[in-house]
């Protein structure tokens, strides 16, 4: 038995730790960003964004849906991510 396989093993551990981890964070942030970035634009009274935010992310929602049953992403839903995050990144600056 080789002394190090304990290490190595400790290690992917540790590698599989962390990859969940931003995993986790990165599912966190694609569910609750746009829908606390809805939740401040309608505290700012930018309805017209709040609703247009909103109605991508629903969206991009049922697009991703239809692609996990695929299982593949189609350009729909490429078109609908980048939509989405120009949308986030010009109405930001109003929040």
């Amino acid at each position: 038995m080789n002394p190090f396989n304990l290490f190595w093993r400790i290690l992917d551990t540790l590698d599989a730790i962390a990859y969940g981890v931003c995993g986790l964070l990165a599912a966190v942030l694609l569910v609750g960003g746009p829908l606390f970035l809805t939740y401040r634009f309608f505290l700012q009274e930018h309805y017209p964004a709040a609703g247009l935010c909103t109605a991508v992310w629903l969206a991009f929602a049922a697009a991703a849906a239809r692609d996990l049953s695929r299982r593949r992403l189609s350009w729909a839903s490429g078109l609908l991510i980048a939509l989405w995050l120009a949308i986030a990144l010009t109405f930001a600056s109003f929040v």
